[in-house]
């Protein structure tokens, strides 16, 4: 959660949180459904397929964004040269991934994305002259 985004902040109101530590954990749980009376009391208010349905994560669109308006940082952080100064990636690999994922043949977000914030950290916390 330290980079994460909390978006149930009025839960963490004093008195529901004492409420809730009141409850037996059958009025919490039912079966397999969490939250159960947080859902039973919702009822009504939301829609049941929004209500009832299963847990999802919360996807930004890295995919895109790196296609798009993040594909000229992730060229200028990931150019070969800069790679190879380096010595710790192999540049013509990197420069084939960005070069499908850029043209829609693969998804490679998760390694692009991961080499990208790596660089960034590389570059704030490692002097330069240590990489020649």
């Amino acid at each position: 959660m330290a980079a994460g985004l909390e978006v149930r902040a009025p839960f963490l109101d004093p008195n529901i949180v004492e409420l809730a530590s009141r409850m037996p954990s059958s009025l919490k749980l039912r079966r397999f459904t969490m939250k159960y009376i947080l859902k039973r009391a919702m009822e009504g208010l939301l829609p049941s397929t929004i209500l009832w349905r299963r847990k999802r994560g919360f996807a930004l669109p890295t995919a895109e964004w790196l296609r798009g308006p993040l594909r000229p940082l992730l060229e200028e952080q990931l150019r070969p040269e800069a790679i190879a100064r380096v010595g710790l990636f192999n540049p013509e690999t990197i420069t084939r991934l960005i070069a499908e994922h850029s043209f829609g043949r693969r998804d490679h977000r998760k390694v692009l994305w991961g080499l990208l914030m790596f660089e960034a950290s590389r570059r704030h916390y490692l002097p330069k002259e240590s990489w020649t």
